[in-house]
This record gives C-alpha cells, structure tokens and sequence, in this order.
C-alpha cells in the first residue's frame, strides 16, 4: 500500500475561530472545517469546484471611518 500525504492548511481567524482547508486526494475533493470551540460546520466540494472558487475576486466595501480626535499631549511637572 502506498502512503499518500495530504496537505492541510489551517486558518487561525478572530474569537477563537479556525478555517481547516483539507485536501481528500483519493477521492478528488476538497474538505473545508470552520470551527470555534464545541462548534463545527463541515462543506466538501469538488476539485473543480475548489479551483472555481479560489478563482473568484471580489471587492470589500467598508463603510467611511469617522475621524478620531488626536491624543492631547499633556506636560506633567
């Protein structure tokens, strides 16, 4: 039997949560885990899926940050 590798990529995000990307190659598909603590949600998708979606490009939209008042400078004698 031979030993196949597979690679997995892990994803620390904010809040305790972590996006697994794992690759399944016996079976040509692709295994994305996103957990936090006890909860977990599990998507398989397709190779070709997988190439499909890592080809996407999108635009994120943030909304305009109000102004912040700059630090006071204060001289203590």
């Amino acid at each position: 039997m031979a030993t196949q590798l597979r690679r997995v990529f892990q994803i620390d995000g904010q809040n305790g949560g972590v996006l697994n990307i794992a690759e399944r190659p016996n079976d040509q598909r692709v295994l994305l885990i996103v957990s936090n603590g006890d909860a977990e949600a599990q998507i398989s998708i397709s190779r070709e899926d997988w190439i499909e979606m890592c080809g996407l490009r999108y635009e994120l939209r943030f909304g305009v940050a109000e102004p912040q008042e700059p630090a006071a400078l204060r001289v203590v004698v």
